[in-house]
């Protein structure tokens, strides 16, 4: 850890996540096997690449990366703006809920 935070600001490291600070957004570490033992968020715009070009992204933890909106759009729903903390699990139940599906509708499509 020490070397991590001793190299920051060259590396451009704008956080270092481990011990209790991981189990206020995951399961901890000590009974999660899949929860990592340490979370480096880089800087704002740093992409760590040995490539001049750009290279593809795929999120982040940076705010905009971790907070989206999710608009539905029906004729039959009343129009409503929520502001509300959710999480990914609860947008199918919104869906089904607001298109008047049921569960059992669904079909689950292997590939």
């Amino acid at each position: 850890m020490n070397l991590l935070e001793a190299n920051a600001p060259t590396a451009g490291i704008g956080q270092i996540s481990y011990g209790a600070s991981i189990t206020t957004n995951y399961n901890s570490p000590l009974v999660d096997s899949r929860t990592p033992d340490i979370i480096v968020a880089p800087n704002v715009g740093v992409v760590y690449t040995g490539s001049a070009t750009k290279q593809a992204e795929h999120g982040g933890l940076a705010n905009e990366d971790i907070n989206m909106m999710l608009l539905v759009s029906n004729p039959g729903v009343k129009q409503n703006t929520i502001y509300q903390f959710v999480e990914t699990k609860q947008v199918a139940p919104t869906i089904i809920h607001s298109s008047d599906l049921t569960r059992s509708s669904l079909r689950v499509r292997r590939f």
